[in-house]
């Protein structure tokens, strides 16, 4: 967290780190010419402004260290847009929902759990 790790030396384990450690070669960075997956984060939220930080943080450190869901504007997957404005594109999230209710009425049934 904040203060053991630089948000720089965070961020490259995360990406290209992740990726070397797995022998994934490329992925991980973005390469002219490769596919991509890609979040895109709206920095105008004020957990990410640089003005007014007591401790001088820049915004890398502020999206490493705070940034959640919340803050995710567009995703590309493969290139292929998924997410714009925050909001699933292509996904059926009713049909999402009732599958996982199933699936977690079967665990909960074969625990010994389900009621």
């Amino acid at each position: 967290g904040p203060g053991v790790w630089k948000a720089e030396h965070a961020l490259a384990a995360l990406t290209c780190g992740a990726a070397d450690a797995l022998g994934l070669g490329d992925v991980g960075r973005l390469v002219p010419g490769k596919r991509a997956d890609l979040v895109i984060l709206d920095l105008r939220d004020t957990r990410f402004s640089v003005h007014g930080s007591e401790r001088g943080e820049d915004v890398v450190s502020r999206v490493v260290w705070t940034a959640d869901e919340t803050a995710i504007d567009t995703v590309l997957l493969g290139g292929r847009e998924v997410v714009r404005g925050g909001t699933l594109l292509e996904c059926d999230l009713a049909s999402i929902s009732a599958r996982a209710r199933g699936a977690l009425g079967r665990v909960l049934t074969r625990t010994g759990l389900a009621r």
